[in-house]
C-alpha cells in the first residue's frame, strides 16, 4: 500500500496522509501513513497544534474524517449532512495545513470501513475546476486500489 501512497504524492505533486478510524471514546482519525514528497519543510515546520491536528483530530473535523464518518450509517449521531460524502464517494474541505484544501476518500476493508486517504493540495491549485477534477480522480482512483489490496490481503490470510 506504500506504493499507492507514493504513487499518488508523485502524480499530484501534493502531500499525501493515510488515516485509521479510532472509533473507542470520542470517534476520531489517526495518521497511519504520510508522504510529503517536496513539501516536507512545509509540513513539519507547521504550529505544534497543526502538526497534531493531522495527526489525530475528531471524525468531524476535516474531509479525512468526514470521509470516514460517512461510512459508519446513521448510528453516528452526527448532526452533519453527509449524503453529499456517501454519493460522491469523497470528501472535500479545508486542512488543518494552512492554504491547503484536504480531499479524502474512505478505504474499505471488504464492507467495512478501514481508513481514508487524504491529499492536502494547494488552495490555488484546487480553485482550478479542472486541476479539482484531476485530484478527485486521483485520490478516489488511489483509494478503490488501496482497498482492493485491503480486501484480498483479507481473503488471503482467511483462507
Amino acid at each position: 500500500m506504500k506504493a499507492e501512497i507514493v504513487t499518488l504524492q508523485s502524480r499530484t505533486g501534493q502531500i499525501v496522509f493515510v488515516y485509521r478510524p479510532h472509533l473507542i471514546g470520542t470517534p476520531a482519525r489517526i495518521a497511519a501513513e504520510r508522504a510529503f514528497g517536496a513539501h516536507a519543510e512545509e509540513v513539519l515546520s507547521a504550529s505544534v497544534a497543526v502538526l497534531r491536528a493531522l495527526e489525530c483530530a475528531p471524525l468531524e473535523a476535516d474531509a479525512a474524517g468526514l470521509a470516514i464518518l460517512s461510512c459508519l450509517g446513521s448510528a453516528t449521531g452526527t448532526k452533519i449532512d453527509l449524503a453529499y460524502v456517501r454519493e460522491e464517494g469523497h470528501a472535500m474541505g479545508p486542512s488543518p495545513l494552512p492554504g491547503r484544501t484536504m480531499i479524502a476518500a474512505p478505504l474499505w476493508y471488504g464492507s467495512a470501513v478501514a481508513g481514508s486517504i487524504a491529499l492536502l493540495a494547494g488552495e490555488a491549485q484546487v480553485r482550478a475546476a479542472a486541476t479539482r477534477a484531476r485530484y478527485v480522480g486521483a485520490v478516489m482512483d488511489a483509494a478503490a486500489a488501496m482497498s482492493g489490496q485491503l480486501t484480498r490481503s483479507g481473503v488471503r490470510r482467511a483462507s
